[in-house]
């Protein structure tokens, strides 16, 4: 669902059912291995070369949130979070401490040690959010809506993800993701 390079050699996928791969050759090779919990992961992110999340969850049956983290470079993993909750589709760190959590729902957690512990933002619409990204350590954006009610939605901040206003919430295709070119 989702790969991370940390440089031009390192990087890890992250996918269905637990799948995680890596490589140390920019990609020609890549080797599979285990996590420490099987549930489907949606993104792959390095917060540094070194510190890496993955985000995702469990959308039947059990429904829950899950968050990895990886201090070695993505080659050993830790549960940061694996609760009942809405399954999370998005992570993006600011920097190795800041770093944001979206989900369905409305789902908006949020971290400022590192992914120790996370606390609920109140989200403006209960809608399910798919993708996050900030363009500086304050000002950032949520993307997604409702595809079953035709809704699209944009969401910022400029507060480093304390809070959150609604720039877009109206009909349309809802927003699968979100990046920027360059910061400025």
């Amino acid at each position: 669902r989702s790969i991370a390079f940390a440089d031009t050699m390192h990087g890890f996928g992250t996918g269905f059912f637990g799948g995680y791969v890596h490589t140390i050759d920019g990609g020609y090779t890549w080797t599979r291995d285990t996590l420490p919990v099987p549930r489907n992961f949606f993104k792959a992110i390095y917060a540094t070369p070194s510190i890496a999340f993955m985000a995702g969850g469990e959308e039947l049956g059990s429904n829950m949130q899950t968050i990895l983290k990886s201090t070695d470079g993505a080659a050993n993993w830790i549960i940061l979070r694996d609760t009942a909750g809405p399954v999370l589709r998005s992570i993006y760190f600011i920097d190795s401490l800041r770093g944001t959590a979206i989900g369905d729902s409305g789902t908006i957690l949020r971290t400022i040690d590192g992914g120790s512990i996370w606390t609920a933002v109140a989200a403006p619409v209960q809608l399910n959010f798919n993708s996050i990204a900030f363009i500086n350590a304050d000002t950032g954006y949520i993307v997604g809506g409702s595809q079953s009610n035709s809704m699209r939605t944009i969401l910022r901040t400029t507060d480093g993800g304390a809070t959150w206003a609604i720039l877009m919430n109206q009909s349309g295709p809802w927003f699968a993701d979100i990046s920027f070119l360059n910061k400025d």
